[in-house]
């Protein structure tokens, strides 16, 4: 069975009618993160963890900046002093997707390491908490 030739509500629901009971968390690039997506995912009971990028969600992204101007946001930072490398983690809690769609909200997680002479950054939104 060729999956990407389905559509993803049909591949969920062809899924868990081979897998009802199989607990599964999808993970998918930021291609997938929209209200929809996400909607059809909890319907057939699969977490997920997806991309999100900034540059494509800035409404979210101000959602987390806010929760973070409130105190809101956990985070967590480790100096990797023999690597030279500093892990930052951020992670923010039930903040809506889109201002046209509040009612679909999720967890933000953000990640960055911070070397010498680069950083790097990925983000991704989920239902697990």
């Amino acid at each position: 069975m060729m999956v990407n030739a389905m559509p993803p509500s049909a591949l969920s629901s062809s899924f868990r009618q081979d897998h009802p009971y199989l607990q599964c968390i999808s993970t998918e690039d930021s291609l997938s993160t929209n209200a929809p997506h996400i909607e059809t995912l909890h319907n057939h009971a699969l977490h997920s963890i997806l991309g999100v990028k900034e540059g494509d969600h800035a409404f979210l992204f101000q959602q987390v900046q806010g929760a973070e101007d409130a105190g809101r946001v956990t985070s967590y930072e480790r100096h990797d002093r023999a690597a030279r490398v500093v892990h930052r983690l951020r992670f923010v809690h039930d903040v809506p997707l889109h201002a046209s769609n509040v009612d679909v909200r999720v967890n933000v997680i953000e990640y960055w390491e911070i070397g010498e002479d680069k950083v790097q950054h990925c983000s991704g939104v989920t239902d697990l908490g």
